[in-house]
């Protein structure tokens, strides 16, 4: 089961939740970085954070744990489940549409794949942009408020909750105390970089899936199940098109194909951070079915 992180976020969102996941659900879960994001280094271009580049570079994960022999408990598998939270769920989704071969089943976690209604500019202002952002770019920060002022300064408010994207590290200051241990400090480390965010925006805002890819999703062989965010102000699924989303789901399950939704009252985009518990109950649910219906 791997789970796909959204724009300005890393695989480590997760790990409140990943554990009780794998033990409810009897799955081996991955949590991954996406290029240019966490641990992962960036990509050789800018032009290289685009929904094709990022849904390879998951293919070419999944051939490494099967090559290691990374399976579940009940043995080994040629697919496999995929979450996708925000616009982590359009690397999902177009894996799932260039790959239907590998995905076991597929969970949407508060997004539309659709046509992105937001306004961006073209990609040669957008390339522009984010190499003044790159030059500007640092790893580490000595304080948490040095951190923040960059963040502000290349993002801006309103983009998410900076607090959530800010880690503190304790690192080696390359001195000793008086006993010969080594003296650590604090440095902090903000958890996306500015200039792939600015990019990928552009291109899950102008890769259009499908302006009518939920009436197109039967043609996708794998169950799917999409979960909202309860919070009006918080969710990226519109109301209009949650009633057509759930609609279209349950006139394909009465075909016989697995669609279904759920919407987690009262949560925040993120819900497995919001409402882990929430998160985790119907992740586990769907999974059991999902197993039910394709094996492990």
């Amino acid at each position: 089961f791997i789970m796909v992180h959204g724009l300005t976020s890393a695989g480590l969102t997760f790990h409140n939740v990943a554990a009780r996941v794998a033990n409810e659900a009897n799955v081996h879960v991955v949590t991954l970085d996406l290029r240019g994001h966490g641990s992962s280094p960036d990509a050789p271009l800018l032009q290289d954070y685009n929904l094709t580049r990022m849904s390879e570079d998951i293919i070419k994960l999944l051939e490494v744990l099967q090559k290691e022999n990374v399976y579940d408990s009940q043995g080994p598998y040629s697919k496999v489940h995929l979450l996708g939270h925000s616009w982590g769920s359009r690397v999902a989704f177009a894996l799932a549409a260039a790959r239907p071969d590998l995905v076991a089943s597929l969970l949407i976690e508060d997004e539309y794949v659709g046509k992105s209604q937001r306004e961006v500019p073209g990609e040669d202002e957008v390339i522009k942009r984010a190499s003044a952002m790159l030059k500007e770019y640092q790893p580490h920060f000595p304080s948490f408020e040095d951190a923040e002022a960059f963040f502000m300064r290349t993002t801006g408010p309103g983009v998410c909750d900076f607090s959530r994207k800010i880690l503190e590290e304790q690192v080696h200051s390359g001195n000793k105390d008086e006993d010969g241990n080594p003296i650590k400090r604090k440095q902090f480390r903000v958890l996306f970089k500015p200039h792939v965010a600015h990019v990928w925006n552009y291109h899950c805002c102008v890769t259009t899936l499908g302006d009518e890819v939920w009436k197109n999703v039967s043609k996708f062989p794998m169950p799917i199940h999409v979960m909202k965010a309860g919070d009006p102000t918080e969710s990226d699924i519109s109301a209009e098109v949650w009633e057509t989303i759930t609609n279209e789901s349950k006139a394909l399950s009465e075909t016989g194909v697995i669609r279904s939704t759920s919407e987690v009252a009262g949560a925040a985009h993120p819900i497995h951070r919001s409402h882990p518990d929430e998160f985790v109950a119907q992740t586990v649910e769907f999974l059991r079915r999902a197993q039910a219906d394709t094996g492990p």
